[in-house]
């Protein structure tokens, strides 16, 4: 499933009616207490891949400037985007990626970042294929897509986000 996402990087600034397709986008959400309301909190959103500013961005801005497209009526919500919400410490042990998701038959579907790959000092491993034959892979990208499996996954949808974004006396997300 691709999602449309407008302002990021991924396109020149001055376009704000062009958008890109992403299979899957990584951002970090950040709740802070409120500093004068104890029980009070907000979300922020760090992602380095975005034209929208302030950065960080508090969630309802940053859910409006992405999906701008999302309260239209002719628009097929079938493309409307899911959130996968994983704690910062468990996708920092468990994540890797060696990019082989954007390399295909010999060439980059899009220029790689300029960071170097996410390996968590792990090396690529061989796997077989569907035909038998061994393929390089260092990635466990596809569990991370994925909203079904075996484990107890939480995902939001774009609605529960932005109901998320109101609720200011929350200070943790269900995980």
């Amino acid at each position: 499933k691709c999602c449309p996402m407008f302002k990021q990087r991924a396109l020149p600034e001055d376009d704000p009616n062009e958008y890109v397709c992403w299979d899957y986008h990584v951002i970090v959400m950040r709740t802070q207490q409120n500093s004068t309301i104890a029980t009070a909190t907000s979300t922020q959103i760090l992602d380095v891949d975005t034209w929208i500013r302030p950065y960080p961005t508090p969630l309802s801005q940053y859910l409006d400037e992405s999906f701008p497209h999302a309260s239209d009526p002719t628009f097929n919500k079938q493309y409307l985007p899911l959130f996968h919400v994983i704690k910062a410490e468990d996708f920092i042990r468990e994540f890797y990626s060696d990019r082989s998701h954007m390399f295909k038959n010999g060439k980059w579907s899009s220029p790689p970042p300029d960071y170097p790959p996410i390996m968590n000092g792990l090396k690529i491993i061989t796997n077989d294929d569907h035909d038998g034959n061994e393929r390089m892979t260092g990635s466990n990208l596809d569990s991370y897509i994925s909203i079904s499996g075996e484990t107890k996954k939480c995902v939001y949808t774009l609605a529960e986000m932005y109901e998320r974004s109101k609720d200011s006396n929350t200070s943790e997300w269900t995980i």
